[in-house]
């Protein structure tokens, strides 16, 4: 298209229309906007919404066709710094390396013109030797993710140390096994030196760096992910109690290690004071009482997988917990201390087994937001879940054949307030209009007297 014919709009238009552009058409302008580039370079919002991708099929590079952008990521072997790279990566907040062999003097050598970065990724990267040029720091960089790298003997842990003073998260997600006690050691020195900054921390399955971080005096987390193999013989529980009282200031814990238990899981609960959102695995070949989520305890959210757990709740949930999502468990008993927990605003039933409950009488619940997805569920426990939710404002049904219009017009008459439905895969649900047609027509209500949001797929 000949570019001359482009209308002559101020820059201000041109930023207004691509910023209500989606980005496969945002790039086209590129071909009859002879001022695209400029444009989204003279404006955060349009080139923060930009990646740009290198990997090993791409060619020699003209500078001039790069726009300047927020994300950049490399797929392919690097081993010296372009003559260009100084220009593009001044305004990069997140960088990554997720493959080939990358230099070390070329990663230090581009890093030293990212000004601006916030994020940085080194993930499937086999790092060759050289000579570092480390006397710069990188002030804003917050984020800092490592998995599966080999370090050739390098000690890049200590590299990067010098240049990152204001490390917030730093996540270590899987340590190559050959490279054994070295890159264990590098990692731990490295978490060690950093500890006054750090705030979020993701380990992989080796509970020597547990041991490791009960002795760092200032380290106070925010955030803990741990994927550690909670099995007995691995497993201390005197020093998770260690840690857990080592950080007062935790509150988000991921456990998705193997093998997690409830005395496991109390002990956390018990003795991180600030402890807000806890997300876990929760492994038993026997009926299990989660006592965890009865403690008097700041716990807000809670999140459980149960590999096929057999759960059975005898008393009401913490009077602190307002949102659980239950997967993969079994429910044998208690069903009524989930739905009636005081506090409780949102359940999430995903894939759970309730064939074996009893259905109790009674018990209204104070929820606002219901999501059931697969799972087995009886016809009576299915009403039962349905017609006790008086405050219920959002409903959502996945995979559940079982839920037919009749249950939703009854599920719409007993919960007065509910306003959006989400059904998925249920194919007996009709369509929005029937059952509507339906509810109005069981109350003798005109219709239109009452606006239910529906998203049916």
């Amino acid at each position: 298209m000949d570019t001359t014919l482009e209308p002559p709009f101020p820059t201000e238009i041109w930023e207004h229309i691509f910023r209500n552009c989606p980005l496969p058409d945002l790039k086209r302008f590129r071909l009859v906007c002879h001022r695209w580039n400029a444009i989204v370079t003279g404006c955060p919002a349009l080139w923060r919404r930009f990646h740009v991708r290198f990997w090993p099929r791409t060619k020699a590079l003209s500078p001039t066709v790069l726009p300047v952008v927020k994300q950049a990521s490399f797929e392919c072997n690097v081993e010296a710094v372009s003559s260009w790279w100084p220009r593009f990566a001044g305004k990069l907040e997140e960088l990554a390396f997720d493959a080939g062999d990358v230099s070390i003097t070329a990663l230090f050598g581009m890093l030293k013109h990212c000004p601006n970065l916030k994020r940085l990724r080194l993930s499937g990267v086999w790092f060759t030797d050289g000579e570092v040029d480390y006397d710069f720091s990188l002030h804003f960089v917050e984020e800092l993710s490592i998995c599966d790298i080999y370090l050739n003997e390098i000690e890049l842990p200590s590299l990067l140390t010098s240049i990152l003073p204001c490390l917030k998260k730093f996540s270590l997600s899987y340590v190559d096994h050959w490279q054994g006690t070295f890159a264990i050691n590098c990692w731990t020195y490295f978490i060690h030196d950093v500890q006054d900054t750090l705030q979020s921390l993701e380990l992989p399955s080796d509970f020597f760096l547990v041991r490791k971080l009960c002795q760092m005096n200032q380290l106070q987390l925010k955030h803990v992910h741990l994927s550690t193999d909670c099995s007995p013989q691995p497993w201390d529980m005197e020093l998770w109690i260690t840690f857990c009282r080592s950080q007062q200031s935790l509150q988000d814990l991921i456990l998705s290690g193997a093998y997690t238990t409830n005395e496991i899981l109390c002990v956390a609960v018990q003795n991180l004071p600030n402890l807000k959102r806890l997300r876990s695995g929760l492994t038993c070949s026997r009926q299990i009482v989660p006592t965890f989520l009865n403690s008097p305890t700041t716990l807000q959210k809670a999140s459980i997988c149960g590999f096929s757990a057999n759960l059975q709740f005898r008393s009401w949930l913490s009077p602190t917990l307002t949102e659980l999502k239950l997967m993969c468990v079994a429910i044998g008993d208690g069903i009524q201390y989930l739905i009636s927990s005081p506090n409780l605003v949102n359940l999430s039933l995903v894939n759970c087994d309730l064939s074996g409950c009893r259905v109790p009488k009674g018990n209204l619940s104070v929820l606002r937001h219901l999501k059931l997805s697969s799972g087995q569920i009886s016809p009576e426990m299915l009403a039962y879940m349905l017609s006790c939710h008086p405050q219920l404002e959002t409903a959502g049904f996945f995979n559940m054949e079982s839920v037919d219009r009749d249950a939703l017009v009854k599920l719409l008459c007993a919960s007065r307030k509910l306003r959006a439905i989400r059904l998925y895969k249920c194919p007996r649900a009709g369509s929005a209009v029937e059952i509507m047609q339906d509810y109005f027509g069981a109350l003798n209500l005109g219709e239109g007297s009452r606006e239910v949001r529906f998203r049916i797929s």
